[in-house]
C-alpha cells in the first residue's frame, strides 16, 4: 500500500481542495479524505486482529477501508444484507475484534457481540505517517455449501490487482467513477476506492441504488448514470440488462461521457452486450473469481472483441488444462480461512478456452456449471469450491458431492467407457475438505435409481473416467 499512500499524499499536496468522494449525504475533497483516514488509522494502531466494516456505500466506508489499509490491518467487509446468523458466522470465524460502523448500521452490529466504533467519531489529523505493513482482506463467498467462507488476500494481492486494473482499463485522474454495486465484493472496493485513490479520480457512491442492487432490484439505473454522467463504472449482467431495458423503454441512450463499463460476475448474454453497445454503453466483459482477487481477464479499451472476456491481466499466467482454467500469479489467494496455504497454480474449476490472440473465449467459459465434471485417479478440485478431495488408491471413479442437502440426498452419475455405468449417492456424514475418503452407495446400470438419474441428465456428455454430478430427489 506504500504506492497508494505516496500518491494520496502527493495529490493532496498538489490539489487538496479537489472533490474526491461523494454520496447521498455530501461531498468531501482530497485533503478531507486523507485527514479522516490518517485520524482513523492512528486510533486503530493498538487494535489487534481483523477489523470488520459494516456501513452503507459511501464516504464513511472509504475512510474505514483506507484507514485500515494505512494502519496495516486485516479487513473483513460485512454486507448490510447479511442475516444475523450469517453475520455471526463471519464475525466468529474471522475472529473480528472490532467493527467500524455508522449510525445507520450500528443497530445491526449490536447482535454480533463485538465492540463497535463509529467511523465518524475519529478525529481527523494532518500528519503524514508511513503505511504499516500487514494490510489484507478476507472476502466471504457463499461457495457451494451455502455457508459463507473466507477467502484470504493478505500478501499484496489487492495492491497488485489495483495497479494491474489501472493499466488494463486505461484509468486516469480525470475519470469520474459511479459506484452502483455493494462494496463488500472485492472488485467494487478496488475500482471505487483503491484505483481512484491512487489516481486522484472522483467517485460518487449511489448509496440507495447499491442497497437496491443488493436486494436484487436495479430499477432506476439509467437515471443514476444520466444524473452523474460518469466516465467509468462496473456492473453485473443483471444490471446491464436492466439498464438496456430502461433505455429502450425511454427511447434514449447512455450518457456520452462514458468511456469504459466493465461487466463481470457472470457470462453476459451476447444479445444484451450487442444491444448495450448500440445504446452507447461501452461494455467490456471480464472474467474472474474471488480466489484470484476478482479479475483474471478483461477486454481492454479499443480492443474489445465480441464473444470474449479479453486477455489475462499483465503478470498473470493463464492456461487451460483439459478444459479447466488454471491461473498463476501475484493475485492468487493465500487460502481459505481456517485452512492451509493455497496451492499454486489455482485450479478455478471453471471451463474455458483461449484463442490465438490470447483472449479468453466467453462462449466457452462455463462459470460453476450446473453439471460439474470431476476426474478420478488423482486429486482434483471439486465443484468449484476450492477444496481438494483425496482419491482413494485404486478407485477409478470418485463421487464427491458438496451440494446442500435440503430435501433429499445428493446423487451423481458414473460415466465410463462409452456410456453410463450406473448411479451413485453420497452417504451422509462426509465432511468435504478433510482427509476422510468419501463413501457412496452405488447402483448398477439399468436399475431404478440409475434410470431416474439418467432422466435428470439433459446436458452431460459421457466421457471415460469422469463423474458428472447432479441432484436427484426421491430415489
Amino acid at each position: 500500500m506504500r504506492n497508494l499512500f505516496d500518491a494520496m499524499y502527493r495529490l493532496a499536496h498538489e490539489a487538496g481542495d479537489k472533490d474526491a468522494v461523494s454520496d447521498s449525504k455530501g461531498i468531501i475533497h482530497r485533503g478531507e479524505v486523507l485527514a479522516k483516514v490518517i485520524g482513523l488509522a492512528a486510533d486503530l494502531g493498538p487494535q489487534s486482529g481483523p477489523i470488520g466494516i459494516l456501513a452503507p456505500n459511501g464516504i464513511d466506508w472509504v475512510v474505514a477501508q483506507l484507514g485500515c489499509a494505512l494502519a496495516g490491518k486485516i479487513v473483513v467487509p460485512l454486507p448490510t444484507l447479511f442475516s444475523s446468523a450469517q453475520l455471526g458466522h463471519v464475525v466468529r470465524s474471522a475472529s473480528v475484534g472490532l467493527i467500524l460502523t455508522t449510525d445507520d448500521t450500528a443497530p445491526l452490529t449490536q447482535q454480533s457481540g463485538v465492540v463497535t466504533s463509529l467511523i465518524s467519531d475519529h478525529v481527523a489529523l494532518t500528519d503524514r505517517p508511513d503505511p504499516v505493513d500487514g494490510f489484507g482482506q478476507i472476502i466471504y463467498t457463499s461457495g457451494s455449501t451455502g455457508q459463507p467462507k473466507g477467502v484470504r488476500h493478505e500478501s499484496g494481492q489487492i495492491a497488485w490487482s489495483a495497479a494491474a486494473l489501472t493499466g488494463a482499463t486505461g484509468a486516469t485522474g480525470e475519470d469520474t467513477y459511479l459506484s452502483v454495486l455493494p462494496l463488500p465484493p472485492l472488485l467494487e472496493t478496488i475500482c471505487s476506492i483503491f484505483i481512484p485513490g491512487m489516481l486522484g479520480a472522483y467517485v460518487h457512491f449511489d448509496t440507495a441504488l447499491a442497497e437496491q442492487v443488493g436486494r436484487g432490484d436495479a430499477k432506476g439505473i439509467s437515471r443514476a448514470f444520466e444524473l452523474k454522467k460518469p466516465t467509468t463504472s462496473v456492473v453485473v449482467p443483471q444490471l446491464l440488462k436492466q439498464w438496456v431495458g430502461e433505455l429502450q423503454t425511454a427511447g434514449s441512450r447512455a450518457p456520452g461521457s462514458l468511456r469504459f463499463v466493465a461487466v463481470g460476475g457472470a457470462p453476459v448474454p451476447r444479445q444484451v452486450a450487442d444491444k448495450a453497445g448500440e445504446l452507447g454503453i461501452p461494455v467490456h466483459e471480464g472474467y474472474g473469481l474471488s480466489e484470484c482477487c476478482s479479475v483474471v481477464a478483461l477486454n481492454r479499451p479499443g480492443e474489445r472483441r465480441a464473444g470474449t472476456v479479453g486477455r489475462p491481466l499483465e503478470g498473470l499466467k493463464v492456461s487451460i488444462d483439459d478444459g479447466e482454467i488454471v491461473v498463476d500469479g501475484p493475485s492468487i489467494t493465500d487460502g481459505y480461512l481456517g485452512q492451509g496455504p493455497a496451492p499454486g497454480p489455482w485450479r478455478t474449476g471453471d471451463l474455458g478456452a483461449i484463442d490465438q490472440q490470447s483472449r479468453m473465449d466467453r462462449d466457452h467459459v462455463a462459470r460453476r456449471p450446473a453439471h460439474r465434471i470431476l476426474r478420478g485417479r488423482r486429486t482434483r478440485r471439486a465443484l468449484s469450491d476450492g477444496r481438494h478431495y483425496p482419491v482413494a488408491p485404486g478407485r477409478k471413479l470418485v463421487c464427491a458431492c458438496q451440494l446442500r442437502r435440503r430435501t433429499g440426498p445428493d446423487f451423481g452419475v458414473l460415466y465410463g467407457g462409452a456410456g453410463i455405468r450406473g448411479a451413485a449417492r453420497l452417504r451422509g456424514g462426509f465432511a468435504p475438505g478433510g482427509d476422510q475418503q468419501p463413501a457412496f452407495d452405488q447402483w448398477p446400470a439399468g436399475s431404478q435409481a440409475d434410470r431416474k438419474v439418467r432422466r435428470s441428465e439433459s446436458a452431460a456428455s459421457a466421457r471415460s473416467g469422469y463423474l458428472v454430478l447432479t441432484k436427484v430427489q426421491g430415489i
